[in-house]
Parts: structure tokens; C-alpha cells; sequence
């Protein structure tokens, strides 16, 4: 009896280290996953800031080539 009371508890305590590793894996998961998305969100802040500046560069060389081409250099 008292061999099978010893074994529950060991099976007992291997089932919460195996729950706490689990834990601790999705835990680790999750900081990953936040860190990437964080890192996703400055990528994407960076490529609407780029995407905006070169719409105002085509605008810019639009402009000249119109203003040229209004003088009729072209």
C-alpha cells in the first residue's frame, strides 16, 4: 500500500513538472510572438513612411517635367 501511495505521489509530481515545462514553453511562445509582431509593426511603419516619401518624389519630378514641358524645353 504504502508502494502505491509513493508511486501517485511521483506520477502526481511528474504530472505538474510536465504542466509547469508546458507553461513556461507557451509562455516563452508568446514573448517571441509579441517581440516579432513588434518588430512586424516597425517593418510596416518603415515601408508606409518610404511608400509616402516616394509619392511625394514622383510628385516632384511630375511637377518639374509638367513645368518644363508648360515652357516648351521639352
Amino acid at each position: 500500500m504504502k508502494e502505491m501511495a509513493l508511486e501517485n505521489i511521483a506520477g502526481a509530481i511528474m504530472e505538474n513538472e510536465k504542466q509547469d515545462r508546458l507553461e513556461q514553453v507557451l509562455a516563452d511562445g508568446e514573448m517571441i510572438l509579441n517581440r516579432v509582431n513588434a518588430r512586424l509593426d516597425k517593418i510596416n511603419k518603415l515601408q508606409k513612411k518610404m511608400e509616402d516619401t516616394l509619392k511625394a518624389f514622383e510628385g516632384t519630378v511630375y511637377l518639374k517635367e509638367w513645368k518644363l514641358e508648360k515652357e516648351g524645353v521639352k
